[in-house]
């Protein structure tokens, strides 16, 4: 079941909303064993066979940190967590590279290993880095006290699990079993109407994202990564196609997913900042997949020792960090180049600032234009290797962003493609924020990678969500042409990582 379907739209959520109000009439714990049952179901949907799997592993995951809270040994302690890490870190081992180790070997020993074709789990990135953030959490003291049910319901949680955003416990916890009253969701809310009502409408902008805009710069896409030595033209349209399908269709996600948990009255983080209005490439990672930027920050950079060690090993930190986000992408060696890329990129910037301290005085508008552009060409240019499938094809794809295969226009080029990608491309330059737009204030997200700046949310938005008819109306018409195009179903592309 994805959230681009009628059966979740018409049926899952429907149900899903009446049990969770019905419930919680009795208490925010009964609301939360309807949510954690409805979250199995909605993963089951799916394949029922790797429900045990995902059982299993919040069961050991929960033990594991019930066993760290009630052991006050200090080596004890660290044995539980390093027998939690290397569980989680051997099922994602095990289901999603296991392949991709047996082709390295392969093609490096010249050997013919036969290769598993295991079929990956659904979320089990997401709920596995979510899972080790807890135990980690657990063993610094973060976490004091933890019960199995309110757990399994947060591990569980439906909206994140198939493609985020990673979940914190101590910020999800006392949303999931303390009174309505007491949740900061609903604090920052007048009303039930109202949290439903901004809640149905960050969906429906989500859902718009997907369907209309993200799915509609597909044929511009493929041929650009497929065509044997694709021309210059056809690259460019291609590649930035490709960025803005896959901002649209992953921040389309996210919104879906917060626009449901706050009809719930339930808040998760926010995940995307318009990241291609950044100014540089640690603003890029503020602003992109800003819930795995902040898990890398926390539970990979400054373990390795962050910035305290001096320039060179923070480097190397660097690198390290991004060369496994890479590698958490997807077991492909193009991620791994694209992780490589973005590790350098914030190498050169930090380098670039030690020698050249940032300037107190405002840069004008044409050096921030100039900030921006080169952001994004790099951007782009580790975007091609993300999305190639192999590295072969992403060193064509750069021959041809440089003409080396000709300039010629694409003939197969629709015209209503050409005003998608444009509009699309307005949207992600120059409008705010989704939640800036349906949120005062924007959620509070901690800085996720070591930068000299900081992006707060924008004060004044021209455009401010209100419980009006203006937005009922257009939020209505919005609906409909998303659902008179569901017969188009298109997999969230974040669902593979």
């Amino acid at each position: 079941m994805v959230f681009n379907s009628f059966p979740f739209i018409f049926i899952f959520l429907p149900l899903t909303l009446a049990g969770f109000f019905l419930l919680g009439r009795k208490g925010r714990p009964w609301a939360a064993s309807g949510l954690t049952l409805a979250s199995l179901v909605f993963y089951g949907w799916w394949d029922y066979r790797y429900l045990p799997l995902l059982l299993l592993s919040v069961s050991l995951n929960y033990w594991a940190g019930h066993r760290i809270l009630q052991t006050a040994h200090a080596v004890t302690r660290k044995r539980w967590l390093i027998l939690a890490l290397s569980i989680n870190l051997l099922l994602l081992a095990f289901f999603k590279y296991v392949d991709f180790f047996l082709q390295s070997i392969n093609g490096v020993a010249s050997q013919n290993f036969p290769l598993l074709h295991i079929i990956m789990p659904l979320g089990i990135s997401f709920f596995s880095f979510t899972q080790i953030a807890f135990v980690v959490d657990a063993y610094y003291g973060k976490i004091q006290k933890i019960s199995f049910f309110p757990y399994l319901a947060f591990a569980t949680y439906f909206p994140y699990i198939v493609s985020g955003p990673i979940l914190d416990y101590k910020e999800m916890a006392p949303q999931l079993t303390a009174p309505a009253a007491d949740t900061a969701a609903v604090q920052c809310l007048s009303s039930k109407s109202e949290n439903i009502a901004r809640g149905l409408a960050l969906f429906v902008c989500g859902l718009a994202k997907k369907i209309l805009i993200a799915d509609n710069l597909i044929p511009l896409v493929s041929p650009a990564f497929s065509d044997h030595n694709p021309q210059l033209i056809q690259v460019w349209l291609g590649l930035l196609a490709y960025s803005f399908q896959l901002y649209f269709d992953f921040s389309g996600y996210s919104d879906m997913a917060i626009g449901v948990s706050r009809m719930m009255g339930i808040d998760i983080p926010l995940n995307f900042n318009s990241p291609y209005k950044a100014t540089s490439i640690s603003d890029f990672w503020q602003r992109w997949h800003i819930s795995l930027s902040r898990f890398l920050r926390n539970y990979l950079y400054i373990p390795l020792g962050g910035n305290r060690c001096g320039s060179f090993n923070r480097y190397r930190n660097l690198m390290l960090t991004m060369l496994l986000g890479g590698l958490w992408h997807g077991a492909n060696w193009t991620f791994v180049v694209w992780g490589g890329l973005h590790g350098l990129y914030l190498c050169i910037q930090h380098g670039w600032q030690a020698i050249r301290p940032a300037s107190t005085q405002k840069p004008s508008l044409l050096t921030r234009l100039s900030y921006r552009t080169l952001t994004l060409l790099a951007v782009l240019l580790a975007w091609c290797f993300f999305r190639a499938p192999n590295v072969s094809t992403a060193l064509q794809v750069l021959a041809g962003m440089i003409g080396m295969n000709g300039i010629s226009w694409p003939g197969d080029v629709e015209p209503f493609t050409l005003i998608v990608l444009a509009g699309s491309a307005f949207l992600a330059f120059f409008l705010p924020n989704s939640q800036e737009i349906f949120f005062t204030p924007l959620p509070v997200v901690p800085p996720t990678m070591p930068s000299q700046t900081n992006n707060p949310a924008t004060a004044i938005v021209p455009l401010r969500w209100s419980a009006n008819w203006q937005w009922g109306l257009a939020t209505g018409i919005v609906f409909t042409l998303c659902v008179l195009n569901l017969n188009r179903i298109a997999g969230f592309i974040y669902v593979q990582f």
